[in-house]
C-alpha cells in the first residue's frame, strides 16, 4: 500500500514518487505505464505528502512534503540526464497540497494550493514563472476555504 506520493502523468505513463509505503522508507521513484514499470533515479531524499509537476518537455518539480519537518524546498529532475538539481525554495512549507501548470494567456506558471498544517497557510496561494523560475514564488490570493492533505488518497 503506498499513499502522498506526488503523481504526475508524462508521456501517457503515471509518474509515482516517494509516498508512505508498507514498512519500506526509500526515495522511490517509478514510471508506470499499463504494462510496463519503470524506476528512475531515486528522489535524494525520502518525502511523502508533495506534489509533482511536469515543467517542460525535459524537467518535473517535485514540491513540499514531509522529510523530518514540512518543506518548502523544491526539485527539479532532468528526464534526459536523470540528475535532480535544487527549484527556487516556496514561500510557504507544504504538505497535502495541490499543485499544477496553468497557461494564461502565452505564459505558464506552476501553482501551489492549500495544505500545510498550520493556519493560514493552509489557505496559501503561490504561483512561479515557468519562463523565469530563479524569479522564484509570487504570494498570489488565498484560497476561500482551508485545503488540506490534497495528495493523501
Amino acid at each position: 500500500m503506498n499513499m502522498a506520493t506526488g503523481n504526475v502523468i508524462l508521456n501517457g505513463k503515471l509518474l509515482a514518487s516517494g509516498g508512505k509505503y508498507s514498512g519500506r522508507r526509500e526515495p522511490t521513484n517509478e514510471l508506470l505505464g499499463l504494462e510496463t514499470k519503470t524506476m528512475l533515479t531515486k528522489l535524494p531524499k525520502y518525502l511523502y505528502g508533495h506534489c509533482a509537476v511536469q515543467v517542460d518537455e525535459a524537467q518535473l518539480m517535485i514540491l513540499g512534503g514531509f522529510h523530518g519537518l514540512y518543506r518548502r524546498e523544491t526539485l527539479i529532475y532532468n528526464l534526459e540526464t536523470h540528475a535532480w538539481t535544487d527549484g527556487p525554495p516556496m514561500l510557504d512549507e507544504r504538505y497535502g497540497f495541490g499543485c499544477t501548470k496553468v497557461k494564461v494567456g502565452q505564459k505558464e506558471y506552476i501553482l501551489a494550493a492549500g495544505g500545510t498544517m498550520n493556519e493560514p497557510r493552509d489557505k496559501s496561494v503561490e504561483y512561479l514563472d515557468v519562463s523565469a523560475i530563479d524569479s522564484g514564488w509570487i504570494r498570489g490570493h488565498d484560497l476561500p476555504r482551508k485545503n488540506r492533505y490534497l495528495t493523501e488518497n
